[in-house]
This record gives structure tokens, C-alpha cells and sequence, in this order.
């Protein structure tokens, strides 16, 4: 436990910092847009959106802005930035960013029509994970509920279990079973979680 445990937060601290970084990337993407759209260059939009912005994405984008100040060009600033946060959205703006370096384009119109996909993917996930829930809920307690069940008997009544323990095969037993409800956990928790 004492291993795991600083692994377990930092997870948990990245989950929490990607869930906050996902929504308020396409108001990020909005703002770099006006900018653009009222004549700023691209450093000067991405300084908008660290003045704006609050932490993760202000942050994020302060390191982005740091690293063109630095001579890095666009699209490798933003490679880097789908590196370090590894949101999924992330890399349709890359992919944009980069597609314009090279052949060219209105920047500002590309990126407001990827905010518009970006906040329809939201939408849509948001929509799954409602309609998933009881699905969700009912694998979690179908996992809990087999232990659950035999601690309360273990505590209610000491001696439910009698004899059992002293056949040989119980343990055995008890293994597959722990296995099989472990795979049922797995393809359970498979068929309740979508991709979008």
C-alpha cells in the first residue's frame, strides 16, 4: 500500500486535472480565435488564452506560449503539449495545426470549426456517460455485492459456514470462483465504458 499509494494519487491528480482540462479547451481555442480574428499573431492569442484561462489550461498554454518564445515552431509546441496532458482532443489540434503549417489556410477558421467538433465529441460523451450510468451502477454493485454478502454472514452469524473450511476442495473452489467473477468484473466494466 505504501508503494502504490503516491502512484494511486498521482493517477487519481491526472484523471482530475484532464477532466478539468477537457471542457474548457474549446473556450481556449474560442479565445485564440478572436484574437486572431482581430489581427494578433499566433504567440500574442496564445498569451490571450494564459491571461484568461484558469490552471490547467492557462498553465498549459503558458508553456506552449514559453516554448515559441524559445524558437520552437507551433506545431511542435503543440505536439508537446498533447505529450504532457495526453487529453484526446488534443490531437485533432495538433493534426490541424499541422496540416495548415504546411499547406497553408485561415488558422482562425480551422480552429473555430475544430472548437465546434471538439464541443460536439464533449456532448456526445456526456450523453453516453448518462445513458451508461445505470449500467455502470449495476456492475459496480453486482462486484461488491458477492463480498459484500459473505462478510455480513461472516459477522452475523459466525457459524453459517460450519464445516466447510475443512474439506479440501473449498479452496480451490473458492479460487475459480474469485477468478471467474474477476473475468465477469472485466467484461463487465468493458461493456459499459465507450470511446467517443
Amino acid at each position: 500500500f505504501g508503494v502504490a499509494s503516491p502512484l494511486l494519487a498521482l493517477l487519481f491528480a491526472r484523471a482530475r486535472r484532464r477532466a478539468t482540462f477537457e471542457p474548457e479547451l474549446p473556450e481556449a481555442m474560442d479565445t485564440i480565435v478572436r484574437s486572431l480574428r482581430a489581427g494578433h499573431p499566433v504567440q500574442a492569442a496564445i498569451r490571450m488564452v494564459v491571461r484568461d484561462m484558469p490552471d490547467p489550461v492557462g498553465t498549459e498554454f503558458g508553456i506552449v506560449a514559453d516554448e515559441l518564445t524559445y524558437g520552437s515552431d507551433l506545431e511542435t509546441a503543440m505536439k508537446s503539449l498533447h505529450r504532457r496532458v495526453g487529453q484526446q482532443d488534443l490531437g485533432l489540434l495538433v493534426a490541424a495545426v499541422g496540416m495548415q503549417g504546411k499547406t497553408g489556410g485561415n488558422l482562425a477558421e480551422i480552429l473555430s470549426n475544430l472548437s465546434g467538433v471538439i464541443r460536439d465529441r464533449l456532448r456526445m460523451r456526456l450523453k453516453v456517460r448518462a445513458l451508461s450510468a445505470e449500467a455502470r451502477f449495476s456492475a459496480i454493485v453486482l462486484s461488491i455485492l458477492p463480498i459484500a454478502l459473505f462478510v455480513i454472514l461472516s459477522v452475523i452469524a459466525p457459524g453459517y459456514y460450519g464445516a466447510i473450511w475443512e474439506h479440501a476442495i473449498t479452496k480451490p473452489l473458492l479460487v475459480a470462483a474469485a477468478m471467474w467473477m474477476a473475468l465477469g468484473n472485466v467484461v463487465m466494466y468493458r461493456m459499459v465504458r465507450f470511446e467517443i
